[in-house]
């Protein structure tokens, strides 16, 4: 099993699509790019989405077998 640095997403800051397969994680997660509008994590270990990431392009969300509870902290403009 291959193990990515959340910091590594930092830097993909136009990244339109996401595709996560049978990862480890190190590090917590802070940003996602907003220009994703395809997001597929298998396995997101995080229990919501970073607070920076604004979802207006997203339009496919999956995130099987996460530990998703809530999409993100606070509100959403």
């Amino acid at each position: 099993m291959t193990t990515l640095r959340t910091e590594a997403l930092a830097q993909m800051t136009r990244l339109k699509l996401l595709v996560l397969w049978n990862l480890k994680f190190s590090g917590s997660l802070n940003f996602l790019s907003s220009e994703l509008g395809y997001l597929c994590w298998d396995g997101y270990p995080f229990t919501c989405l970073p607070a920076s990431f604004e979802p207006d392009k997203l339009i496919e969300l999956i995130l099987s077998g996460s530990n998703l509870r809530k999409l993100w902290e606070g509100t959403k403009s």
